[in-house]
């Protein structure tokens, strides 16, 4: 071995190996070792450059590690939770003090032999005080283990924030760096999609909502499901008071894959809208807090309504279109049966004229509560009629509807006589009758017609 102290060569062979045995040294050239070095104390490197101080080289050419670098605590009575080495990354602070800014070290957990479990952890310096940033167990990977005001950031090929944690308020964001609910999904490239996929399986796959949860059986837990059945065709809302509600068991709605609804039933019974209710209360209901009309409307592709049912006060109406009509077909029927469809009702009012041509004379007129009714094709006409009946006839226009044919038929009471004729003309809208005598007199007369149309 070989060397100096200060300018001098300092060379010492001994009988078995070579040695050096100074108390103290300074070396001013490069040092060759041949051999390991042993020391019982603590080495410091020194320079005053930005060049490696310490450089571990392994000239080995098989695959084996190479170089390694190990630290071994070497301990006489080893112990659960013991700290082993440590790497520590220090600098100055303004006050010109030493600060370790970062560290890694390593721990054992269990020392059992055969059972050995072991723990490695990260500290930074956060505000002047080291903080535990990441924590290596044996169960467990822990990020943030001290619970600072730490965010957590996974960057994409693309997505600075493919994966986010906010420190502050502990929402996640999944393409967003700034969640606003416990889970916020953003993409702004294309549509925002959750997949849960079962590839196939026939297991039922949901999301559950819960009031508590617990382990999935607790009583009042009021389990909510949303989810694909297992014959993965169908979208089941599920509620179970007591446990995780069971899309096939515990069905309330079901969605099947020809946008059939079933309310309260888990297949369609012939209609888009399916609602069964066995408890005998109402199977569906209108409310309008507004306390205005609640519609349900009948429209076609295109958008033109053809009828509605419209409840408003105390009522409840049905408008069937200006081609629909009510349809009475489920009911028996006699012989001669035409149609069974009720296509129209209406009533209101009508203002009676008179025609003093038929057959002659000039009668003096009040008219009064003159209404009438639709039915169909069939018109109720009535009136209250005030006249002085100077002669043997009298013509009544004005009717609502013009008939569909020459009828006859409807009464007319008099005060003093009855009317002995009564008849209306296909398309006229008046009828005509006769008395079986005169009267001087004003004297009420009450008329009713009942006549077809064809409007």
């Amino acid at each position: 071995m070989g060397g100096y102290i200060g300018n001098s060569v300092v060379g010492v062979e001994h009988p078995s190996k070579s040695a050096l045995n100074a108390t103290t040294g300074d070396f001013t050239g490069a040092v060759d070792i041949d051999g390991s070095i042993t020391s019982s104390a603590g080495a410091t490197i020194t320079t005053a450059d930005n060049n490696p101080q310490l450089t571990l080289e392994s000239t080995d050419a098989d695959a084996n590690f190479g170089p390694v670098l190990k630290m071994h605590r070497n301990s006489s009575s080893p112990a659960d939770s013991d700290f082993l080495g440590e790497i520590q990354f220090q600098g100055e602070n303004d006050a010109g003090e030493a600060i370790t800014y970062a560290q890694m070290f390593g721990r054992t957990v269990d020392v059992s032999d055969s059972t050995e479990d072991g723990r490695i952890a990260t500290k930074i310096m956060i505000a002047g005080t080291a903080q535990n940033v990441l924590d290596i167990k044996s169960n467990e990977i822990v990020i943030n283990d001290d619970s600072v005001d730490l965010d957590f950031r996974v960057e994409g090929n693309g997505n600075a924030n493919a994966l986010f944690v906010q420190g502050s308020d502990d929402f996640i964001g999944i393409g967003t760096g700034t969640p606003k609910k416990k889970i916020h999904i953003q993409d702004t490239t294309s549509d925002g999609i959750i997949l849960l996929d079962r590839n196939g399986t026939t297991t039922d796959h949901q999301i559950c909502f819960a009031h508590n949860y617990q382990s999935g059986s607790q009583s009042g837990g009021n389990y909510f499901g949303i989810g694909v059945d297992g014959s993965e065709n169908k979208l089941v809302f599920a509620f179970d008071a007591n446990s995780q509600a069971s899309l096939s068991a515990d069905a309330k709605m079901v969605l099947d894959s020809s946008g059939n609804l079933n309310i309260n039933q888990t297949s369609s019974t012939g209609g888009k809208l399916n609602v069964s209710n066995a408890s005998g209360t109402w199977a569906v209901t209108l409310v309008d807090a507004a306390e205005n009309a609640n519609y349900v409307e009948f429209r076609d592709s295109s958008g033109n309504q053809h009828g509605y049912l419209k409840a408003e006060g105390a009522g409840l109406a049905l408008n069937v279109g200006s081609a629909g009509g009510i349809d009475f077909s489920a009911t028996s029927n006699v012989s001669g049966m035409t149609s069974e469809l009720l296509d129209d009702y209406e009533e209101g009012t009508w203002t009676p004229t008179f025609d003093t041509g038929y057959p002659s004379g000039d009668p003096e007129e009040v008219v009064s509560n003159a209404a009438y009714t639709k039915i169909g094709n069939t018109v109720v006409a009535v009136a209250r009629i005030q006249a002085r009946n100077d002669s043997t006839g009298m013509q009544l226009g004005g009717l609502p509807f013009n008939s569909n044919g020459d009828q006859s038929g409807g009464t007319i009471a008099h005060d003093t006589h009855t009317a002995r004729k009564e008849r209306i003309f296909n398309g006229n809208d008046h009828i005509n009758w006769e008395y079986s005598s005169t009267s001087s007199s004003l004297a009420n007369q009450y008329f009713m017609i009942v006549y077809r149309t064809n409007s």
